[in-house]
């Protein structure tokens, strides 16, 4: 079976609610892909937890930035968006 494209992927992280789904996602080797994650209103708060700790920067930011991301209140930051 051939590995899904970026782009497919990137579309699911942006609007998927299924959370074995999500959870699949936040491990994804592209950064856009988690990035996407990140500011998905349906991601739940232990994966944006873990997207807080997330290598790429913007991923990070955009992860501390969501709405449901009360365990970072109060931290800014730039980002993709």
């Amino acid at each position: 079976m051939a590995e899904e494209s970026v782009d497919l992927r990137k579309k699911r992280a942006k609007s998927s609610t299924l959370p074995e789904e999500l959870e699949k996602l936040a491990e994804d080797k592209d950064e856009l892909v988690r990035f996407y994650l990140a500011g998905n209103t349906n991601t739940p708060i232990s994966l944006l937890e873990k997207l807080a700790q997330d290598e790429d920067e913007d991923v990070q930011l955009c992860s501390r930035k969501h709405k449901h991301a009360c365990f970072a209140a109060g931290e800014a930051g730039g980002g993709r968006g």
